[in-house]
């Protein structure tokens, strides 16, 4: 996603790389609005750019060597990425442990939307699942009826450096496409 957007290539959110002597780390995590949380101090988005409105190619290194190092620290296989959940049940008989079902989902190209190739089911259970269900909100299908109407544009599509959008009124809607 940040390699496309945002389409301005700056983050809205200011990068504060120091809140003032004196502050403790837990102090200083909670005004840095870019970093991830980590034991790891290298791994802040103030080591990555020294920039108030960091670029977001500076945020996707930081975010790639944030995965590396999520990665090296985690036991065997115990994260996966650009995996894709089929469906998740109750293991038979008790309700202590949840079965997800995923396939891998591999970009053949990441110019080409989302062209993918999809893998074979496995399963993997466990005691907790935290699910990110990505940008796409749900309800929001009535937003695609609209792309033919004259005046409406959807986000990865606007040119960010033209100025046809000086001086006008623009609503935007946030539908995560």
């Amino acid at each position: 996603m940040f390699r496309k957007f945002p389409i301005h290539r700056k983050l809205i959110s200011i990068n504060k790389r120091a809140t003032a002597h004196g502050h403790s780390d837990t102090f200083n995590e909670r005004h840095d609005w870019n970093s991830l949380l980590s034991s790891n101090r290298s791994l802040v988005v103030g080591e990555y750019s020294k920039v108030f409105y960091p670029h977001a190619d500076d945020y996707v290194r930081y975010l790639e060597d944030y995965a590396e190092h999520l990665k090296r620290i985690s036991p065997k296989e115990s994260i996966q990425f650009s995996t894709e959940v089929t469906h998740v049940t109750r293991t038979p008989n008790t309700d202590q442990y949840l079965n997800v079902y995923t396939r891998s989902v591999k970009e053949q190209d990441e110019d080409v939307e989302q062209q993918q190739q999809q893998e074979e089911e496995t399963m993997t259970t466990c005691h907790h699942l935290i699910w990110a269900t990505g940008l796409q909100p749900k309800g929001l299908d009535w937003l695609e009826e609209g792309k033919d109407l004259e005046g409406v544009e959807f986000y990865d599509q606007v040119d960010g450096t033209n100025e046809r959008y000086f001086n006008e009124s623009v609503a935007l809607i946030g539908a995560g496409k």
